[in-house]
């Protein structure tokens, strides 16, 4: 056995002595909140055992070692500890691995990865001793509420080793910032930044390189140590790897849910930013979970001006999960309407309908109120057409259907569920989809689609009726309707029979809405 290893039972003093270091002992350990979050987390997870590699190298932290540590008076060490952890109790993990290392049996591989939860690594730092983390997620299951599902679309897929073993994991990083090189906004985006690699071949750069990139342009003072990022330095953070800063600046009138569900749901992780009093908080949205009707009656203020018609499957959102420095990895953030008998008629149309509440300490009941201030999704720069102009889109045609069917307005009726999508994962469903006919799904796999789209799916009830696809890689002031497949064969006539009423064309014409006109015509021509 390699003697760089130790096996411990999972237990608080020896998970947290696991942590510590010369600087910062297991008592002090003990009192840091992400470290009791772990902790609990871990143990919900189901966790029994520990193997601790003593001495191990880890690219991050060596990074941010050369970029200032090693240039401190104190020699500080550049080697972390990694502390994996596993649902098997300490003597079967000990059993599996000397069967593995010293007998060659890798056929016990296969058994301890089923057992797999993940690894935290342990920083020789004062006090930011949590580093690079990759901890299995929640189950989809929720337990206590069988008709929630918990979503994790940011996560991806890790391939850590131990000595040569693989021990496949899905997750996403998470690190505690240090407050040297990192604050809570870079962590956030160096969490994102883990999530999009893959997919757009972005690189990952340590904390230290985003606080540099993120500063070097714009910040009157010094990068390192860093007080924390503004807004346009996360956007400047973004645009150095090659991405693009969709900024959504909350305001009253602003879909916030929608807005993180759609981009979310599609594998774009969010930087949220909040504001708690004077002070500005960023963590990194990476799932939530979801019900199967509506939790808000509303997610914008609805004393404001301009509001939006359109119930997306935002509104189903009863937590998020966020990767947030102070707390932990998927730790939860649970939005709630603002209450406004309290406030003066003439200030309601100035405040956000939604608050976030976090618990950083269930123990001692500590928990955080937040105000949404702004949200910052990095991507493709082939996304052009945002979500706002999506909903806007949506609107006019739920008008313009409700006109075609001669019925009353459908706002309360259509619930939408709308999200980014990438061509080949939607071909990918719509392949092993045995909800349309052959003819709409033969003709969804030839039609030529752009990389990216919006793909909007209309529900009654539990029922989808159909489904508009939307360029992505469009102009917003163009008709970017690409697509439409019908789910409903019911539906479907009805519109079919609408559309050859000649009184029904006239109002079409007379109210300019020939395109949406030709759109279906088109849809059903070739169904």
């Amino acid at each position: 056995m390699n003697p760089n290893h130790e096996f411990l039972p999972f237990d608080r003093e020896s998970f947290y002595n696991s942590l510590a270091n010369s600087y910062c002992s297991g008592k002090d350990v003990s009192l840091k909140n992400q470290a009791k979050n772990l902790y609990r987390y871990l143990d919900f997870l189901g966790c029994k055992s520990l193997l601790v590699e003593k001495q191990y190298v880890d690219h991050d932290f060596i990074d941010d070692y050369t970029a200032y540590y090693a240039k401190c008076f104190r020699q500080y060490d550049r080697f972390c500890k990694r502390i994996h952890c596993f649902r098997a109790t300490k003597d079967v993990v000990f059993e599996h691995c000397r069967q593995i290392f010293d007998l060659f049996h890798l056929a016990e591989e296969i058994e301890l990865r089923g057992a797999y939860l993940g690894f935290v690594i342990a920083r020789p730092l004062p006090d930011a001793v949590i580093g690079r983390t990759l901890l299995s997620h929640f189950e989809e299951e929720c337990d206590d509420n069988p008709t929630r599902r918990r979503l994790f679309p940011c996560a991806r897929d890790y391939q850590p080793y131990i000595d040569g073993m693989n021990l496949p994991i899905e997750s996403l990083a998470f690190q505690e910032q240090d407050t040297v090189l990192a604050a809570c906004a870079t962590t956030a985006l160096w969490s994102a930044f883990h999530s999009l690699s893959p997919e757009n071949s972005t690189p990952v750069p340590s904390p230290a390189e985003i606080t540099r990139s993120a500063t070097g342009s714009f910040s009157t003072g010094r990068a390192i140590p860093s007080s924390g990022l503004t807004i346009q330095e996360i956007c400047q953070a973004i645009k150095t790897i090659g991405l693009e800063p969709e900024l959504l600046e909350v305001r009253p009138e602003t879909p916030l849910l929608s807005a993180l569900y759609a981009y979310v749901a599609g594998g774009i992780p969010a930087i949220l930013v909040l504001r708690v009093g004077d002070d500005f908080h960023a963590v990194t949205v990476a799932g939530f979970s979801l019900d199967e009707t509506e939790i808000f009656v509303n997610e914008s203020n609805p004393h404001a001006q301009n509001g939006y018609v359109v119930k997306t499957f935002g509104l189903r959102i009863e937590k998020f999960y966020v990767h947030d420095d102070q707390a932990g990895p998927f730790s939860r953030l649970e939005p709630s309407e603002t209450d406004y008998s309290s406030t003066p008629q003439d200030e309601r149309p100035e405040l956000n309908h939604l608050k976030f509440t976090e618990t950083y300490d269930p123990d001692t009941g500590l928990s955080v109120t937040y105000e949404p201030y702004a949200v910052i999704f990095p991507v493709y720069h082939k996304l052009r057409v945002p979500l706002i102009s999506v909903m806007e889109g949506i609107e006019s045609f739920q008008e313009f259907l409700s006109i075609l069917l001669e019925t009353p307005p459908l706002q309360d009726l259509f619930v939408w569920n709308i999200r980014v999508a990438k061509l080949n994962a939607y071909k990918k469903a719509i392949l092993e989809t045995d909800s349309l006919s052959s003819g709409q799904r033969g003709r969804a796999l030839i039609t030529s689609m752009p990389k990216y789209m919006w793909q909007c799916e209309c529900y009654c009830g539990p029922l989808k009726l159909f489904e508009i696809l939307i360029d992505a890689t469009d102009m917003k002031r163009s008709f970017n309707f690409h697509h439409l497949v019908f789910y409903s064969t019911e539906f479907e006539q009805v519109v079919s029979g609408s559309l050859q009423d000649e009184t029904v064309s006239q109002i079409i014409v007379a109210t300019g809405n020939e395109h949406y006109r030709d759109f279906l015509e088109k849809a059903l021509s070739t169904g």
